[in-house]
């Protein structure tokens, strides 16, 4: 792969990256459980519970879970949207193994040829290093994230000053009322 090709891809991967932090990823070490529940009269329940590790292991290895939260049955919106954010959680982790790879592989390359230093990205916190450039790309995301926040503020502001406007005109007709009884009381 040439340098600008590996540039290019590495953009293109940091751009996936930010926009899946931009939803909610599921915490490290936490999955979902199946848990079968018969009753008496034979009727058979089937729900799901969102586990997350313990430091503990069982007698053949296995991790020890414990209760995080309750999701409900497979068609209820808890389970369905704990799934899709341990699938983006999967996901991320991917793209992030992805990066790393292509800036290893690129790593020589970039820094005689153009003397960029490499981007890494963290694959335990899912998001960019401290020390790591971010690309452009994912520059450009967190500007319109920001510029929407921006935006918000700014409407909010204008609101609070047509309100802060409102009360400074009904004291100021309370004042003139006030002195014309005052006037009229001393005259």
């Amino acid at each position: 792969m040439s340098p600008t090709n590996i540039e290019s891809r590495l953009c293109a991967l940091a751009s996936e990256i930010a926009l899946i932090q931009q939803e909610e990823v599921a915490e490290p070490n936490t999955w979902i459980e199946r848990f079968d529940v018969s009753k008496s009269n034979g009727k058979r329940y089937v729900y799901f519970r969102l586990m997350e590790g313990t430091t503990k292991r069982s007698r053949s290895g296995k991790i020890q879970g414990k209760f995080k939260r309750y999701l409900g049955s497979a068609s209820s919106a808890k389970y369905k949207a704990a799934k899709a954010a341990i699938d983006r959680r999967n996901q991320l982790r991917y793209l992030q193994k992805q990066y790393q790879r292509l800036v290893a592989a690129g790593e020589p390359v970039s820094q005689k040829r153009t003397g960029c230093q490499p981007q890494s990205v963290s694959v335990g916190s899912g998001g960019l290093n401290e020390k790591s450039k971010p690309s452009l790309t994912y520059g450009q995301n967190q500007l319109a994230v920001l510029q929407q926040k921006l935006i918000a503020v700014i409407r909010q502001y204008e609101a609070m000053m047509k309100v802060f406007q409102q009360q400074q005109q009904m004291w100021e007709v309370l004042m003139r009322d006030i002195e014309g009884l005052f006037g009229m009381a001393l005259s």
